[in-house]
């Protein structure tokens, strides 16, 4: 299969994402960017998001999201969901934007990798190389991880829950900015 046929391919999964409301809206924008460009597509891609978590044994295979926002939090919903949730070990974690972008040529994923540069990101690069297209992901490195509830008792004040949300939503903010800023370079492609 050819990168037309495959690019083919990823936008009609991509329609059924958006009918089913799977696509984070504020990745829409670049999404539609890097898909309009004869040489791209988007194969997979993530805003960034807040989320609270249960990991009882710290596999990702045993990890359940109790709740997940791709926005700014405020305190009232987090201490809410905390609230809520029954026993456990939880964790908040925040993470910036993850996007994997198919090349039709490896001229074209240097090009891409050269943005990533000047704009100033530090995680990206190619992943998977084929006949057909040169897979690259970008990743943000904002994140941060902390423990909040060990079995069914809060770890933190009220106190710090504020500082470790105003913390995740600087870091959103930065991580919008980021996107904002890729959507402009790549739309110069």
């Amino acid at each position: 299969m050819g990168f037309d046929e495959e690019k083919k391919n990823a936008l009609g999964k991509l329609n059924t994402a958006l009918a089913a409301e799977k696509v984070d809206g504020g990745m829409l924008p670049l999404i539609e960017i890097i898909n309009s460009k004869p040489n791209l597509f988007t194969s997979s891609s993530c805003y960034g998001r807040i989320v609270i978590f249960d990991s009882p044994n710290k596999t990702k295979e045993d990890t359940a999201f109790v709740a997940k926002w791709h926005r700014q939090v405020g305190f009232d919903e987090v201490r809410k969901t905390l609230d809520s949730a029954a026993g456990g070990d939880l964790w908040f974690r925040m993470e910036g934007f993850i996007l994997h972008i198919s090349c039709r040529d490896i001229e074209t994923a240097g090009r891409v990798l050269e943005l990533k540069t000047k704009l100033g990101l530090k995680r990206g690069g190619i992943f998977h190389v084929s006949d057909d297209r040169v897979q690259i992901e970008l990743v943000s490195t904002l994140k941060m991880d902390l423990p909040v509830k060990h079995n069914g008792t809060m770890l933190v004040s009220d106190e710090y829950l504020k500082t470790i949300i105003n913390e995740a939503n600087v870091k959103m903010q930065r991580n919008s900015e980021d996107v904002e800023k890729l959507k402009s370079e790549l739309g110069k492609l």
